[in-house]
Order: C-alpha cells, then structure tokens, then sequence
C-alpha cells in the first residue's frame, strides 16, 4: 500500500516525486506580510514581533529560486529578518507516493543518521525540545513503533491513525504531518535566509528520500546497513561531506543503531 491510497486521496490530490515545502520562522524589524507564487505568510505566535514565510510545495529545482525571492523582498521591502533561538526552518517532503516498506525504510536510514544530520545544524538546536531527537524522547521511539505494529495487524492507514499529534509536533522528525499533508517534516535546521545552507539541508533530505526508495524490503535495507553503513552515508551526505561526515560520524551511527537495535529488528 502507498502512502496516498492509506490517506485515501483522490487523484487530484496526489503529489509525486520529492516535492518540498519551506518554512521560514522569522523576527525582526519591518517584516511584511508577503504574498507572490512562492510564498504565503503566517502568524506565529512563538515568535517575538515574528512572522512565517510558507512556501507553496516546490520542485527540487525551484527551492534556491524562492529562497533567493524571499530574500528579495526583504531588500526591497527594507525589512530587516533577524534569526534568534526561537526561529527555525522546517523542511516538508511528499512522501505520498512512496510504499509502506519505502517509508519505513525512510524512517529507519534517518533513525540511524540522526545525529549526522544534526552536525550540520546550530548547536542550539541539538536537544532543543522543539526539535527532539530520537534519543531525547522515548515516546518518540514508541510512536514508530506503534506505526509498525499497527501497520502489521491492519495496513499501513490504521497505522497512520494512531500516530499522536502532541507527542510527534516537536520532534526533529515529525511522522504526524504523514496524516496531514502526506509529508514528514524536518525541524531542526535553525533560522536562516542563507540560500546555499538551507538548499544543502534539503538536498540532504531529498537524497534519503532516494536512498529509501531503492529498498522494496526494511529487511534488504538492514542488510546493506549492517554490511557498509559508510556506503549509505556517502549517498546520503556525499553532496556535502565537510559539513555532515564530520570527525566521530561512524561513532555517531553506531550510536543511533545501538539506540535503535531493538525497534529497528522489528522493521
């Protein structure tokens, strides 16, 4: 079962391929409301004299050229966007059209590279409680459980159902946009109007997305794991790896598999 036919939507609705969508939590002085092609704009009320610029889902192609849009409104507006511990940018991608055992097979790469992912972030951000890591909450670990094992007794839309909005929202992956939109969403990148940064982030996460899809099977996936974890982290982060294969990355993975083991044998 895909993800789409779980969520039980129509052909009109559907979304194919590694679409993103952006969120730019953003303070500062002179901000505008912005409305154009790209982006949409939102209160947010965890903000401080803040707004959030919501862009449209993007092709892959798209996202540096809206992101360097945004930036010229700014300048043209004069608005001046500040970053402060309280901004952040969240990342969606389509994952509708991928299957059950793509997925999971998505959720598991992640499971094991978390903390590689997390060298590429501000170091605010790693632990920060509207970002958790796997290993900062145990209800975390228990929700993808829950998914698998209701996954398993029923289908993969009984599984969705019982994914815990309050639990899931402040992870630095968040599973419960999968029943809104379709999408899992990144949340630890911090706050920032830098192009190349944020394009590289999502670069990263368009490529595991790739990497998952290869795999028909969490069985097949956990075998090329166990066998050459650096092969994986190469297509995963090989577009940048001074900024994520830093010194100690092979500690960080088998941290995150020993941190993992007994839910990901389940996979």
């Amino acid at each position: 079962m895909k993800v789409f036919q779980a969520l039980g939507l129509a052909a009109r609705d559907r979304k194919t391929g590694p679409m993103i969508g952006i969120e730019c939590e953003t303070e500062g002085r002179r901000l505008q409301t912005l409305g154009s092609d790209f982006w949409r704009t939102e209160a947010d009320g965890s903000l401080r004299d803040g707004l959030e610029y919501v862009s449209r889902p993007l092709e892959p192609k798209e996202v540096k050229q809206a992101l360097k849009s945004l930036n010229d409104w700014h300048e043209a507006n004069k608005s001046h966007p500040n970053f402060s511990f309280r901004c952040s940018t969240h990342i969606h991608i389509n994952v509708q059209d991928l299957e059950e055992q793509q997925l999971f097979s998505m959720i598991f790469l992640y499971m094991m590279y978390e903390n590689v992912f997390m060298n590429y972030v501000h170091k605010e951000r790693v632990g920060n409680r509207f970002c958790l890591r796997f290993q900062d909450a145990q209800a975390l670990t228990y929700e993808v459980s829950n998914l698998l094992r209701r996954t398993k007794e029923e289908n993969l839309k009984y599984g969705l159902r019982g994914l815990q909005q309050n639990t899931l929202k402040y992870a630095a992956l968040n599973l419960y946009t999968l029943n809104k939109y379709g999408t899992l969403e990144f949340r630890a990148l911090e706050g920032s109007k830098g192009v190349e940064h944020i394009d590289t982030w999502v670069q990263a996460i368009i490529r595991l997305r790739s990497v998952a899809m290869k795999f028909d099977s969490t069985e097949k996936l956990y075998e090329v794991f166990v066998a050459d974890p650096e092969e994986l982290a190469n297509e995963i982060f090989g577009h940048a790896p001074d900024k994520f294969l830093l010194p100690g990355w092979k500690e960080q993975v088998e941290e995150g598999y020993s941190q993992n083991q007994a839910i990901l044998m389940d996979l």
